[in-house]
């Protein structure tokens, strides 16, 4: 299963795109528009583009943060308008 991937114990320090899609429920064009973005670091090794899985763990955490903000401000719009 996928989701293994990002567990403590995973012996496997790099995803592929698709299974980072996966992964964070995205599509890869996704991945692949926070690559070109800077906001999602990945490599090339041959035609593979490879992501730490650390640096997929921040862009969630990032995404995360960024969604609670926009969510925070909406309600304070919503709440200014009442």
């Amino acid at each position: 299963m996928a989701t293994s991937v990002l567990t403590p114990n995973s012996d496997k320090l790099f995803v592929g795109r698709n299974t980072a899609a996966e992964l964070l429920d995205v599509s890869t064009r996704t991945i692949d528009d926070a690559i070109r973005a800077g906001d999602l670091e990945a490599f090339r090794v041959g035609r593979r583009v490879l992501i730490r899985k650390d640096a997929l763990i921040r862009f969630a955490e990032r995404a995360t943060m960024r969604q609670a903000r926009i969510s925070a401000q909406d309600t304070a719009l919503i709440a200014a308008r009442a």
